[in-house]
């Protein structure tokens, strides 16, 4: 496999780690201490801190009073210890359930709030071992597990319906169909969606490894994909025959109307002539579902789900959880056992149903 899928994730790296750089200045100095030990996590986890840490010292600004006139970066690190644990709930509990941010209207759910509070414990913890804070009041702060969560993913019907729904919209004229026509680019749209979502629903892949595929890693002589995982983790994956089908149905008829550039080796392109992007899958996703499935679309079925759905269907068929932890790219197979537990069960009720004490 030719180099390129890694040039595409160090340049995704390097992307975040300026993002980073730019919201740390805005931070907190004493911040710049904890950011240089945290410098060799993955730079997806670091933008993530930074993210969740900003939100943090907005509220700490406008929470405690003698910081209304402050600027952020001016915060003293004495700020941290000014909180107590009833404090730092009420931030996770209550203020990040809806807030306003820049004009914007932001939600938190579990996983949300979940997120912002491991991003919080992490700094405390980070300041008290290194003794620049005498106490840490996140330290007792927990957010309730979660009993009734259950994954979200597409039935096997659903799935037929939203690859059939997209196949037929080359020669729709529908109201949701319409986004695909601009200056006659519809027969390329259509040929390049099927092939990302089919190859979505039919790998598990993750929308940021979809994104960043070459030309060079499609190998359909050995009907593999070859592609990189969190952390420059090389991986393959294996392609069915409605993948195949799609995908060289768009290297064949679509791919060069985009008019990539000379020495453009990414596989899915965008009207702009380069690499389609993360985001630009997500909006074409949500845009079929709404036409295809409306009645799913009010449930924010993202790229992610397409990979929940693989995952389950593959469980559902194999009943083979390392399997299923092996595809999806998962190095802890307990993260997949959480994931599917709803799905176990119901492969377990099924078995004992099938269990025949006596002929009838």
């Amino acid at each position: 496999m030719a180099g390129n899928t890694l040039d595409y994730s160090h340049e995704h790296d390097e992307m975040l780690r300026d993002k980073t750089h730019e919201l740390v200045k805005e931070l907190p100095k004493f911040l710049k201490r904890y950011f240089i030990a945290k410098s060799d996590l993955l730079p997806s986890t670091v933008f993530g801190y930074a993210t969740d840490l900003s939100v943090f010292f907005e509220w700490i600004k406008g929470y405690l009073e003698q910081y209304a006139d402050t600027d952020i970066r001016d915060i003293p690190i004495d700020s941290l210890t000014q909180l107590d644990s009833d404090d730092i709930n009420l931030y996770i509990k209550d203020y990040l359930t809806k807030y306003e941010r820049l004009g914007v209207i932001h939600r938190n759910d579990y996983n949300g709030k979940a997120r912002k509070l491991a991003s919080l414990k992490s700094m405390y913890k980070f300041f008290l071992a290194d003794r620049m804070i005498d106490h840490d009041p996140s330290a007792i702060v927990q957010l309730k597990a979660r009993t009734d969560h259950e994954i979200v993913y597409l039935q096997p019907n659903e799935v037929a319906e939203l690859l059939d729904y997209i196949d037929m919209s080359e020669n729709s004229d529908t109201e949701h169909s319409s986004y695909l026509t601009r200056d006659g680019w519809r027969k390329v749209n259509h040929d390049r969606d099927l092939a990302i979502i089919t190859m979505l629903l039919g790998t598990g892949m993750r929308v940021s490894e979809c994104v960043g595929l070459d030309l060079s890693d499609i190998d359909f002589n050995d009907g593999a994909i070859h592609i990189m995982r969190k952390g420059h983790r090389r991986d393959t994956v294996y392609m069915g025959d409605e993948i195949e089908e799609t995908l060289k149905n768009y290297l064949e008829n679509a791919r060069d109307n985009y008019q990539p550039p000379e020495g453009e080796n990414a596989l899915f392109l965008s009207l702009r002539h380069k690499r389609i992007n993360v985001r630009s899958v997500e909006i074409l996703l949500k845009k079929y579902v709404a036409a295809a499935l409306p009645y799913r679309s009010g449930e924010k079925i993202s790229p992610h789900k397409m990979r929940s759905t693989f995952g389950t269907n593959l469980y559902k068929e194999t009943g083979d959880i390392k399997l299923v932890a092996d595809t999806l790219g998962h190095k802890n197979i307990a993260t997949t056992q959480k994931h599917y537990a709803a799905t176990d069960t119901e492969i377990k009720r099924s078995a004992f149903r099938n269990v025949k004490l006596r002929d009838r």
